[in-house]
């Protein structure tokens, strides 16, 4: 059964083209802030200092319970993709959904992180599977045992 877990630290890589010639052209930026669900558009990004990512990319996955020894998340290091419930290991199931994360900050000075998954044949417009702020570790467990019970 899938955890949810922080985010790992990813490995670093540093391109160095061949050619000094390039012309490059941003033309969408995605975040995945749940690690195999669906991508968010964005507007705009900005780069964290030193790892190369940014704000919530990735920051959540969906590890599954057998695995969860390999896990710390007092020191977070990065895992294959085959731990954790995503396209990777249930393309079939995981197509099926649709999900929206927003991040939003509160009059109390909080944020919220809110994950919103949809059956996909059914589009956004029917209610929401599950919606919950994974800022709160109570909606991080429900986000757990929603996916608990829909993958196993």
């Amino acid at each position: 059964s899938p955890r949810s877990s922080a985010k790992s630290k990813m490995p670093t890589y540093k391109f160095t083209p061949d050619r000094k010639d390039y012309d490059m052209k941003v033309t969408s930026l995605h975040r995945y802030a749940v690690k195999g669900l669906s991508g968010d558009p964005l507007k705009s990004a900005h780069f964290k200092p030193g790892d190369g990512t940014f704000e919530d990319d990735r920051r959540y996955a969906l590890l599954y319970e057998k695995n969860s020894d390999k896990f710390d998340s007092r020191s977070p290091e990065w895992l294959h993709k085959e731990q954790f419930l995503c396209a990777f290991t249930d393309p079939k199931g995981m197509a099926k959904l649709d999900t929206e994360y927003r991040v939003e900050s509160c009059d109390e000075g909080g944020t919220t992180r809110t994950l919103t998954v949809w059956d996909r044949s059914k589009g956004r417009t029917s209610d929401p599977l599950v919606r919950s702020d994974l800022a709160c570790e109570s909606g991080r467990d429900q986000v757990a045992r929603f996916f608990t019970e829909r993958f196993g």
